[in-house]
């Protein structure tokens, strides 16, 4: 799932009803949620506690992506913190 800012995929408000519904056959079946590593995603990220979160480059406001991670020194101050609250919810 790609809970996207502008909820143009699917609403936030989805992800939950949507976990709940795939419970039964995870972790079997991973519930990966992907998206921006901002505060709104990593809030949704604590909420459901998906297998998997998939990180993308793309800012909030960035209709697509336009390119991968750079990984530079503002990137990586970015992905640090993100990374680690995904461990800590036993996300992959």
């Amino acid at each position: 799932m790609h809970p996207r800012p502008d909820e143009r995929h699917i609403r936030a408000t989805d992800v939950p009803l949507l976990a709940a519904l795939m419970q039964k056959w995870r972790p079997a079946i991973e519930l990966n949620i992907e998206g921006y590593p901002d505060d709104r995603l990593l809030a949704i990220v604590r909420a459901v506690k998906p297998e998997q979160c998939t990180l993308v480059p793309d800012s909030p406001d960035a209709f697509t992506s336009e390119s991968g991670w750079q990984l530079g020194n503002a990137e990586i101050a970015l992905l640090r913190p993100a990374i680690a609250a995904l461990k800590a919810v036993g996300a992959a």
